[in-house]
């Protein structure tokens, strides 16, 4: 597991919104934002690896 340090912008509306979210979730909205973000990454990685996988342009072709 690595260890990154991201710095975001968030709009005053967006991190207030993570805020509530977090406070209800009894976490930090800095831990609430990286949570969210990492389950976003994971969620993309499957579903490029679903198309990957699907028949179509890559059909009969072996992935190396």
């Amino acid at each position: 597991m690595s260890r990154v340090f991201v710095t975001l912008d968030l709009d005053d509306e967006v991190y207030a919104t993570a805020k509530e979210r977090a406070h209800a979730e009894l976490v930090s909205a800095e831990t609430w934002i990286a949570y969210r973000l990492e389950q976003h990454i994971n969620m993309n990685r499957l579903r490029n690896s679903d198309r990957s996988d699907a028949p179509g342009e890559n059909a009969g072709k072996q992935h190396a």
